[in-house]
């Protein structure tokens, strides 16, 4: 199951949750124009190094099973262009 939320006009956070309890690995397909992708917490806090996003606009993040995992996607601030 996979919830999206826009938090602002500059990142949009991707909760997924791993039900079948399988370790695996999920790709997004994230629209053009994202500068990096960052694990969180569920309190979103965030996790590790930003994950740069490569020119197909995919971003591919680890699952353990039965896990729910927190993915930020971050944009360049609309309002600074």
């Amino acid at each position: 199951m996979i919830s999206t939320n826009c938090l602002s006009w500059t990142n949009c956070l991707h909760r997924i949750y791993e039900w079948v309890g399988e370790n695996g690995r999920v790709v997004f397909r994230i629209p053009a124009g994202a500068k990096s992708a960052t694990l969180t917490n569920l309190m979103e806090k965030p996790e590790g190094s930003p994950i740069s996003v490569v020119d197909t606009n995919k971003v591919g993040v680890p699952v353990s099973p039965y896990s729910i995992t927190s993915l930020r996607i971050d944009y360049p601030d609309a309002q600074k262009q």
